[in-house]
């Protein structure tokens, strides 16, 4: 994701079931947010029924990212 967002290109995480998207995504965030002071929304679209998981995991992992929910 990174070297990816480093040469100003989008991408999709659409890795197979348990590999790690949602930490790895999060994680992805938080870099962005704190090392190099990004200040632009980031936005996940995920279906409603793993909607909880993704809650938890921002609170677990990097709740000083901020997050604002829409469903």
């Amino acid at each position: 994701m990174l070297g990816l967002d480093e040469q100003g290109i989008s991408g999709i995480s659409a890795d197979e079931m348990g590999l790690g998207k949602t930490l790895q995504t999060i994680a992805f965030c938080a870099h962005l947010r704190h090392e190099r002071r990004s200040t632009r929304p980031f936005l996940v679209v995920c279906p409603l029924s793993v909607l909880h998981n993704w809650v938890e995991e921002f609170k677990r992992f990097a709740l000083k990212v901020g997050f604002c929910l829409l469903y």
